[in-house]
């Protein structure tokens, strides 16, 4: 296992200037003026975990102030002035299941759109353990807070150490302790997620599976599947939901990742070839079958000013095809036989 980034974790209050606790000096807001982040990632608490904040707020009250921004009235969002939760979401609910109406506030102003989605990242992932979370859940996270930090030029030392070579991936990042709340994670693994990302929310039950008992999709796997287009991915899991298949290898992967790249990135794929992966009838991705053609040089030399080499022969030849099976015969030949995987052996 690669080992993590190397930072410390910061806390709430040296992020945004937090007091360490609700004073008497504390603003208040009403439960009515305050809303949720809009694109709020981060699962809120259920159950025991609940239940146990709850009891908490009623007998000692709110003791950190929930971080919120101003988004005045006539804005793009809200007519009447609103204040949107930037850190303290499961506050806000447990403090409405524990009988309050108001709450304690640390209110910041003139925060753009683009440092909100940061402060939202960040605050969260350095109060939650990412490990407890499913695949499902970091994928988004991770993906988010890695593209936000790219758009907006931040964290530099950590986007250069995830987009480095691969090789060098399991090694520690050389990052400003302050500046990376993924503390638990190598640059491998923030890379992998990242990457997931572009994998249809279909699969995400199968990488979830796989993280709880060893049945599912593998995250190396997932990554292969992530480099197919949508519509093969569409296609690829339409055959794995009709066959109730449980489990996808790497190697399979591998195999149906090859297999797409031969059929314009998956949008022609052959169910048949397909189910042969997913069924273990075939663990590799068949190939197209070029067709050989044999013929006599002398009968072709007249076209040709001087005399060709064997190679300047075989590409005019596959470039007149080409023009002849596109523009001058537009037939149904053009999608049986593919122009590039014609070759000829001359005797």
């Amino acid at each position: 296992m690669g080992k993590p980034l190397k930072m410390l974790a910061r806390t709430t209050d040296d992020m945004f200037g937090l007091t360490e606790a609700t004073t008497s000096s504390t603003p208040t807001l009403t439960g009515d003026k305050l809303v949720h982040y809009r694109n709020h990632l981060f699962p809120l608490h259920t159950g025991e975990r609940l239940d146990s904040l709850v009891s908490s707020i009623q007998s000692k009250g709110i003791l950190t102030p929930i971080l919120v921004r101003l988004l005045p009235a006539g804005g793009d969002y809200y007519d009447e002035e609103t204040y949107e939760i930037l850190s303290g979401h499961n506050r806000f609910e447990a403090g409405k299941l524990a009988g309050l109406t108001e709450f304690p506030v640390y209110i910041k102003e003139d925060v753009s759109d683009e440092d909100a989605e940061l402060i939202v990242l960040e605050a969260n992932i350095e109060q939650r353990s990412m490990d407890e979370l499913p695949l499902s859940v970091q994928i988004p996270i991770v993906s988010a807070y890695y593209h936000a930090n790219k758009r907006q030029g931040k964290r530099n030392d950590l986007i250069n150490k995830i987009d480095t070579d691969p090789a060098e991936l399991e090694e520690p990042a050389e990052t400003d302790p302050n500046n990376n709340p993924l503390s638990s994670m190598t640059a491998k693994t923030i890379r992998q997620l990242v990457r997931l990302a572009e994998l249809s929310e279909d699969w995400y039950y199968l990488l979830d599976a796989y993280q709880v008992d060893k049945k599912g999709l593998p995250i190396n796997a997932g990554v292969e599947l992530s480099h197919i287009g949508i519509y093969g991915q569409d296609i690829i899991y339409d055959r794995v939901d009709c066959h109730k298949i449980a489990h996808i290898t790497y190697k399979q992967a591998i195999a149906l990742r090859e297999l797409s790249a031969d059929y314009n990135d998956g949008k022609s794929l052959p169910i048949s070839l397909v189910d042969d992966i997913l069924l273990g009838i075939s663990d590799k991705s068949p190939k197209p079958k070029a067709i050989k053609v044999t013929f006599q040089p002398d009968a072709f030399k007249s076209f040709f000013e001087e005399e060709p080499t064997e190679a300047e022969m075989e590409k005019t030849i596959q470039e007149a095809l080409k023009y002849y099976l596109r523009h001058i015969k537009p037939t149904e030949t053009e999608a049986l036989v593919d122009p590039n995987q014609v070759f000829f052996d001359e005797v």
